[in-house]
């Protein structure tokens, strides 16, 4: 059987690329992964960003242990800038908005 949490990463994969697909704004999934802080919580997170320029889709790592704040990064495949705001908890992403910088 398989989890919740990867049940509901798998379901926001799909949205994600059905609103893509459709000409949708940009979004973020996060997802976790393994780096281990103070107290075992997780507070390295992955997340997929798909790229407001291009459109394509990317991975790329979020520090939650600060909790508002942006960053600019390049795109992994046609790189230009994006701006990531950030909106977090330790160890939970409550919202991932790229923009075009």
């Amino acid at each position: 059987m398989e989890a919740a949490g990867a049940r509901r990463f798998r379901e926001a994969i799909r949205i994600a690329s059905m609103e893509r697909s459709a000409g949708q704004r940009a979004i973020a999934v996060a997802r976790p992964r393994r780096c281990v802080f103070r107290g075992g919580m997780d507070i390295l997170l992955s997340a997929e960003i798909i790229c407001p320029w291009c459109g394509e889709a990317y991975e790329t790592t979020i520090d939650t242990s600060q909790e508002d704040f942006s960053t600019i990064e390049d795109c992994a495949v046609c790189c230009r800038p994006i701006e990531l705001a950030v909106r977090s908890t330790p160890g939970e992403i409550l919202s991932l908005e790229p923009e075009r910088a």
